[in-house]
C-alpha cells in the first residue's frame, strides 16, 4: 500500500494538470490548425478550435441514507431519469480530450458545469491570437451569449438557414 501511496501522490500531481486545466502554451499554436481541420469538415465558422460537451455518467441508485436521502436527490438526473455524475469534456479535432471537468451532481447541468470550469474564462484569455478570437462549440445545452462559445439555434423560430446550420454542426460534433 505504501508503494500504490507514493505512485499516486506522483502521479496526481501530472494527472490533475492535463485533465484539469488544458495546457494553452501547447494549443495556442495549434489552434489555427485546429480551425482549419474543423473548417474542411465543413464547419460553417471560420474559428472553431475545440469541441464540448456534458455526458452524464450511471451508476447503481446510492443507499447510503435510504433509498429518500440526501445522497438520492444529489446524484439523481431528472434529464436522463437515474443516477450518476455529470463530467464535461473538451476535444480537439486529433482525438484529444483537453479538459475534464467533474464529476458533478448527476442533477448538474452542462450550463452549471461549465460556469463552474470557469473554462470561456481561460479561452477569452488564452485564446486570442493575432487579435483573433478562437471560439469552442458547444451543443444546446449551453447558452448562446457568450463571445468564446458558440451553440446551435433553439426555438420553435428557427429559420431554414438556422436549421441548415444546426444540421452542418451536428455533423461536426458527431465525434464528442
Amino acid at each position: 500500500s505504501e508503494v500504490i501511496e507514493s505512485v499516486r501522490l506522483h502521479l496526481h500531481p501530472v494527472a490533475d494538470k492535463l485533465l484539469m486545466e488544458f495546457d494553452h502554451r501547447r494549443l495556442q499554436p495549434l489552434m489555427p490548425v485546429f480551425a482549419a481541420a474543423i473548417r474542411d469538415k465543413g464547419c460553417p465558422l471560420p474559428n472553431v478550435w475545440g469541441l464540448l460537451d456534458g455526458t452524464f455518467r450511471w451508476f447503481c441508485r446510492p443507499a447510503l441514507d435510504g433509498y429518500r436521502g440526501v445522497a438520492q436527490q444529489a446524484q439523481y438526473s431528472g434529464h436522463t431519469k437515474g443516477h450518476g455524475n455529470n463530467h464535461q469534456g473538451l476535444l480537439t479535432p486529433d482525438g484529444m480530450l483537453v479538459e475534464m471537468n467533474g464529476p458533478n451532481q448527476g442533477r448538474t447541468n452542462d450550463q452549471r458545469m461549465l460556469a463552474a470550469s470557469k473554462l470561456l474564462e481561460r479561452c477569452m484569455l488564452y485564446c486570442v491570437i493575432a487579435g483573433v478570437l478562437y471560439y469552442l462549440f458547444g451543443d444546446r445545452g449551453y447558452v448562446h451569449g457568450h463571445p468564446a462559445l458558440q451553440v446551435p439555434f433553439k426555438g420553435p423560430a428557427v429559420t431554414p438557414p438556422q436549421r441548415h446550420y444546426n444540421r452542418a454542426m451536428s455533423d461536426i460534433r458527431q465525434p464528442v
